[in-house]
């Protein structure tokens, strides 16, 4: 035989009536609210303060995930019966689009204080991410959120916000890895009485912090991106003060197609060594340096996982001011 546990959500009113030992008296219970919020980082493409990425600036609410607690009515019961077989009952809500959800549940009164259990069902849904190259990309990941408790009782509001774990998952959606190619820029732009022509490329030497290239920005765009996203998109490297250069690049998933890109520098305007007139000392001239601009190498094919090494030796034509 069940006992008999009503809630006023269901009954305007209970009438207490004497009951035979087989029919209990019936229990009035009042009501206890949850609100609550799930949020999570699903869209890096509104995290970007001030031109710099801060991860989970800006979180969104996960929506549709299904929130549930189950009530043993034993524990409604002031004083339980142990020879009837209670029911156990569950309530649930889906969060909306901001993430918002409300659970209205039977409670009894302060002096009974319930501890009810919040489950959180796992949801799959896309993650929007930014490339290295500036381009949006999306990725399938699951949305998690362990289970939280609560202490109701009649009349409590009890509000809570919880942030989810987001996992990327391997579903039929397109998959990405990274590749790093990196490398020595060399370039004859010491003409001097002292140049080292000992160098791996004959009289041509490291661009370190001491020659025109110091400080200068790289820029690279794919000429074939990963499943053909982020094409002609340019993106800058600073070259390093010891001359040497690094690319990070986004790739499809490991297995799948490489990318291929462009790079270089645009002309610039700054000095070259010479030597004067009599070739016994070095002279400093002011010219338009010229190397083939953005276009002017190209790398390919890179793949997921790959780390390149690729030294780029300009032979340049300048032009004296």
């Amino acid at each position: 035989m069940k006992k008999k546990i009503f809630s006023t959500m269901a009954i305007a009113a209970i009438v207490f009536t004497a009951c035979k030992k087989e029919e209990p008296a019936t229990v009035e219970l009042e009501e206890a609210v949850i609100t609550g919020n799930v949020w999570a980082d699903l869209d890096q493409t509104n995290d970007i303060q001030n031109g710099v990425y801060i991860e989970g600036l800006n979180p969104e609410g996960v929506s549709g995930m299904q929130v549930s607690v189950e009530i043993d009515t034993r524990d409604l019961d002031h004083s339980p019966d142990n020879t009837y077989d209670y029911e156990v009952r569950t309530f649930t809500a889906v969060t909306n689009a901001a993430g918002d959800y409300t659970l209205t549940l039977p409670a009894p009164d302060k002096a009974f204080n319930l501890s009810v259990n919040i489950k959180f069902q796992d949801i799959y849904t896309t993650k929007t991410i930014l490339a290295e190259d500036g381009s949006t990309l999306s990725e399938a990941v699951e949305v998690t959120l362990g289970d939280k408790s609560a202490l109701i009782y009649a009349g409590a509001t009890v509000a809570l916000k919880n942030e989810a774990s987001v996992s990327t998952v391997n579903t039929n959606a397109e998959n990405y890895g990274t590749a790093t190619l990196r490398g020595n820029i060399y370039a004859d732009w010491n003409q001097g009485v002292f140049a080292d022509c000992n160098t791996p490329y004959p009289c041509q030497e490291l661009c370190d912090v001491s020659s025109p290239f110091s400080g200068l920005t790289l820029m690279w765009a794919y000429y074939d991106g990963p499943h053909g996203e982020g094409e002609n998109i340019w993106s800058p490297v600073t070259l390093a003060s010891d001359g040497s250069y690094e690319i990070v690049v986004t790739t499809e998933g490991v297995g799948e197609s490489a990318v291929g890109i462009n790079f270089g520098f645009a002309d610039f305007i700054s000095t070259r060594n010479g030597t004067n007139v009599a070739q016994t000392a070095d002279s400093t001239y002011n010219c338009i340096w010229k190397i083939g601009g953005f276009e002017g190498e190209s790398y390919g094919p890179l793949e997921s996982g790959d780390i390149k090494i690729y030294d780029v030796d300009y032979s340049i034509f300048y032009q004296d001011l």
